[in-house]
């Protein structure tokens, strides 16, 4: 079915998004691995532009997991020369007003190389002024390692005795977290029905669509379609 865009009248504040097919549509193409996370990089840029036109006022994005740091090194060298230019891309895009966003990578990103992480902290540093759109890029993450840090961090407070057990609460342990915020749906591409450690805790209530497409496929169509069934499942919840 055919969801018309201008139709869309309200969005998810909050939509996290898993990237999945890149290798996949890079191997149907006949191309080296790095050439899908181009393309795939290139879409992400897109969404970002269609998600602020139809109203979505934070994004997370999947973008390289903790165990995407095993991937041959030929395709890591390559992914992270990706970074490099997207980050570079996304300095370009946020000196027009229109595209003013807040960029923060999250995870653990003492892992990347040296130049990696200055590049993103010049992004996060530049596009820090910005409230009124997040995107949050998940790089270097897991929902697992990101639970253990908050939990550690918990633990260190209690131990100094600035935090008592009894004041843990579930607010608590989200602002511990890299992403605090709980989205409203997330969308997976690549055909895959699962989560693969994505936003575990903060997911607890998404509604989650899962779409056959690779994410180099995935279109503002996409997107509106998701939104579209988003809204009437809130209403059917609502007993509208």
């Amino acid at each position: 079915m055919v969801i018309m865009v201008e139709n869309i009248k309200k969005a998810p504040k909050h939509i996290g998004i898993i990237m999945d097919g890149n290798r996949r549509y890079a191997k149907k193409s006949g191309k080296l691995p790095w050439t899908g996370h181009e393309v795939g990089a290139k879409n992400m840029l897109n969404t970002i532009d269609w998600a602020k036109e139809l109203g979505v006022k934070q994004l997370t994005f999947y973008a390289f997991s903790t165990e995407n740091f095993k991937r041959p090194k030929l395709e890591f060298d390559n992914m992270m020369k990706l970074f490099i230019r997207l980050a570079n891309k996304i300095l370009e895009k946020v000196k027009e007003a229109k595209n003013a966003i807040c960029i923060r990578f999250v995870g653990l990103l003492h892992l990347f190389p040296k130049h990696v992480r200055e590049m993103m902290r010049k992004v996060m540093d530049a596009t820090r002024k910005f409230k009124d759109f997040v995107v949050n890029i998940a790089v270097g993450y897991g929902a697992r390692s990101e639970l253990i840090k908050a939990f550690k961090s918990l633990f260190t407070k209690i131990k100094s005795g600035k935090l008592s057990i009894e004041q843990i609460d579930e607010q608590m342990v989200s602002k511990e977290l890299f992403v605090s915020s709980e989205p409203e749906m997330i969308i997976r591409t690549g055909g895959a029905k699962r989560l693969s450690n994505f936003l575990l805790w903060q997911a607890s209530y998404s509604e989650i669509y899962f779409l056959d497409k690779l994410w180099p496929e995935f279109s503002k169509q996409d997107l509106a379609y998701c939104i579209n069934d988003y809204n009437s499942n809130v209403q059917i919840n609502l007993g509208k």
